[in-house]
């Protein structure tokens, strides 16, 4: 296995890979803002074309990285990362990461997290936050061995006007 950098020739696999493997366990709060889910549980009709969407904006952006895992020249994981500052000091944001179900619990999701680490920390970055689907599980049991804390959950409330 090999981990590299996103190269553009990978945009459309790399969309394909991610619209094949995801399920409605990796809906979180951000699927919901990005108007994936209605209600947190499954993907609306279009959520496809709204993911094509989204990954081109992502790539294109130079505060974003990508890394991508080959195993004999096929990709079987992805990771898009970067940094943001909104007030005290910078701090890593693991913005999506995602294994191939045939290739989860072979040693691929470790490495491919490690080389995150290492990016931000040859920029000075000592925190990363992510958000994970509440349905996840194999995730945060990934996540918390690495020392991963919870530390909030996200709630969501409809029709404001009711308030006002």
């Amino acid at each position: 296995m090999i981990i590299r950098e996103f190269l553009p020739r990978d945009e459309e696999t790399m969309v394909d890979l991610f619209l094949e493997e995801v399920d409605e366990s990796y809906i979180s709060h951000g699927e919901m803002q990005m108007g994936l889910s209605c209600d947190g549980v499954s993907y609306l009709p279009d959520f496809k074309e709204k993911w094509r969407e989204y990954f081109a904006r992502q790539v294109r952006d130079p505060q974003i990285s990508v890394l991508i895992a080959e195993d004999n020249g096929e990709m079987i994981a992805l990771a898009i990362f970067g940094i943001e500052s909104d007030f005290d000091k910078p701090y890593g944001v693991l913005y999506d990461f995602m294994v191939a179900n045939k290739h989860r619990g072979q040693k691929v999701a470790e490495p491919l997290f490690n080389k995150i680490c290492e990016s931000f920390d040859k920029q000075n970055i000592d925190e990363m936050y992510f958000e994970s689907g509440s349905n996840c599980h194999r995730a945060h049991t990934f996540y918390t061995r690495r020392g991963a804390k919870h530390i909030s959950n996200i709630y969501k409330i409809e029709d404001l006007k009711r308030f006002v």
